[in-house]
Formats: structure tokens, sequence, C-alpha cells
């Protein structure tokens, strides 16, 4: 690592190593997998991400096995039926020369036991949790590969700390609430005025999304112009996203902060969500506007003007860029856990200018 003040004094020191356990084709929007990876490297960590799809195969079969689900009762099953991993060996095969006591950062972001992670004396071990809540069979998986070296449980909803607390004894103590955020640098941004549809629902509606249904198919009878995307393609979700003035967001079943909220604000549309917990990070008719049933819906878009939803769309938008990318929330990890030096305070500082300038032509 290498910081110079006035181009002429540098200070070059060892890189910090960060090591992802985690998806390779997570979408960029938080710790696990690429998304992780990406705000690390921009703040100037050495980062190896290894991957988990052959662990994740496994995984994927147990969870949704009915039988499995309903069941195993207990922590202890379901630990003797994850897969295991070492990360030594796999290190020395990334292609870079580390050793384990050279690494700093360890996050696990699926349920795989680590058999050799006790090892890493001088790494912050974190595991994400990111299936809570929805699976009483994928939580034990979660629980039984934490009872033994983490320093860090890290969750993506508030409300998740209590139920692991309660169900499975974790310490809170240890619990870091991160929500969800986006990446700025894959959507695109178009001008308010010149976005093409009036309002557009974006998100899979599922057997077990009846509140979802009951909503749309209520705006439909009452006469609303909705475009529903479902089952999009990457490139016609991108495309819709951008391009909707105004964008109704329904959280799945369990889930109260999707990565919707954050993607909707970051391409300057006017966000209107159900009333929960966007409260804790956002102001309701100041950044995006909330609704408790579909009558309540009903009524906010049809009294809506444009120039209105136009100026909230906006604060929303700053809001979202200047505290809920992914960059935020690698910061926020590494700022919790004491891994924040001068060095990518630095590189922190320089990405958010980044971000800023790129953004510098908003009205």
């Amino acid at each position: 690592r290498q910081m110079c003040i006035r181009d002429r004094w540098c200070i070059v020191s060892k890189p910090l190593v960060a090591v992802i356990v985690g998806p390779s084709s997570s979408q960029p929007v938080y710790l696990r997998g690429l998304g992780g990876a990406k705000a690390l490297t921009a703040l100037g960590f050495l980062t190896i991400h290894i991957t988990s799809n052959v662990f994740l195969n496994r995984i994927a079969t147990l969870a949704l096995s009915y039988f499995v689900s309903r069941y195993v009762h207990s922590t202890g099953i379901a630990k003797r039926l994850l897969p295991h991993t070492k990360l030594t060996p796999l290190l020395y095969r990334s292609g870079f020369i580390v050793h384990p006591k050279d690494v700093d950062l360890i996050i696990v972001s699926e349920p795989i036991i680590v058999d050799d992670l006790c090892k890493f004396d001088n790494a912050k071990k974190v595991l994400v949790f990111n299936e809570v809540g929805r699976s009483d069979f994928l939580e034990k998986l979660y629980v039984a590969t934490s009872l033994d070296c983490y320093d860090y449980y890290v969750v993506e909803e508030s409300w998740w700390a209590d139920l692991l607390h309660t169900r499975y004894g974790l310490d809170k103590a240890r619990m870091l609430w991160l929500p969800l955020a986006y990446d700025p640098e894959i959507i695109e941004y178009i001008p308010f005025k010149a976005k093409r549809y009036r309002v557009s629902f974006l998100g899979r509606i599922g057997k077990k999304d009846f509140a979802r249904k009951k909503l749309l198919e209520f705006l439909t009878k009452h006469g609303v112009k909705i475009n529903v995307i479902t089952n999009a393609s990457i490139k016609e979700y991108l495309h819709y996203l951008a391009n909707s003035k105004i964008i109704i967001n329904a959280p799945p079943y369990r889930r109260k902060l999707n990565v919707r909220v954050f993607k909707a604000l970051g391409v300057g549309s006017l966000l209107i969500t159900e009333d929960d917990e966007v409260r804790k990070l956002f102001m309701p008719y100041k950044h995006l506007l909330v609704f408790r049933g579909p009558e309540e819906l009903l009524e906010l878009l049809s009294s809506i003007d444009e120039n209105r939803a136009e100026s909230i769309a906006q604060e929303g938008l700053r809001r979202a860029l200047n505290n809920h990318t992914i960059y935020h929330r690698v910061y926020q990890l590494l700022d919790s856990i004491g891994l924040v030096d001068s060095y990518v305070r630095h590189k922190y500082q320089e990405m958010l200018k980044f971000l800023m300038k790129r953004f510098s032509l908003l009205p």
C-alpha cells in the first residue's frame, strides 16, 4: 500500500488481506460474494474471493428438501449435514503468496464449516446471515456454523438479531446490523422527466407472495396503469428500474428492507414502499413515500403531482448516494471491527469523491 503526500513523500506498508467465502454469482449489493470483494479492493485490501458454488449445490439440495426441513430439529444434526472446507490450501492455490497469519479479515456468507478457521489468529472472522426468518432449517444451518471461532455476526435486518438471540442464544453484543446496499456503478441514471414509465413494480410473485398479488390486483381494478415486471433478465430489469418515475415496493415474505429500496432510490425514482423498517434509514415524505395498505397506496398514486414526485426522488437519490452504497456498508463493517486505518480512510474518501463527481450533473 502506498500513500503519498504532495506527490513527494510516500508511505509504503503491507496491504490488509481479506478473504471472502461466498457465491460467485451474487449481485454486487452487499458483503457476500462479488459485492464485498469489489468494495474491499476499492478500499485498498488485497481481496481473495473463494467461491462457494460447489458447497451451495449441496446446501440447495438440503434446503429444498421438505422432509429434512421438517424433521431436523437441532443445530447438532444440521451441523453434520453441512459441507466442510479448509481455507489454508485454498489460499495457497489462489495465486497469492498468503500465509494464514497475514490474513486480517475473513467473511463467510454461506452455511459452510471452515475446519481451520480458528488457526487464523490474527484475522477478524465475520459470519454474514442472509437467510433468517424464512426457513427454520436454513437458520439452523447458519447457527451450526457459528458455534466455533467467529468474532462477529452480521445481520441484514435489525429484527434478526433479536430472533437469533431468542431462538439460539447468540450473543447480541457480537451482532452487527448492516442493511443491504447498492452499487451505483452498475445502474443507469436517467433524469426524472426523461423516464418513460410512470409506475412500475419489479420483483417476483411467488406462491407465498399473497400480499403482492392482492396489492397489484387492487391497483389494476381501480384503473392504475402499472408495469409489472417479473422473471426479467438483468438487462430488462435495469431498463425498467432506470426508466420508471415511480417504483412500488412490497418487500417479500419475512423481509422488510429488500435491496430494491436502495436500487430504486439510487436511480432517482420515487420509491413508494410499505411503512416499516425504512423509517430507520429514511425520512418518509422527504426521501420516499410509505403506505400501510392498498387504499393508502392508491390515494398516494392518485394525488402525487410530478413536480413533488421529482423533488422527493432527488432527495432520496442524494440520501442513497451519500449513505447506502456497497462502499458505505463495507466501511461501516471495517470501522465496527477496528480495521480502519489512515490508508483505508483515505481510499474511502477518494471513492466518495469519485461517486459524487460522477453524479455532479444532477439538478
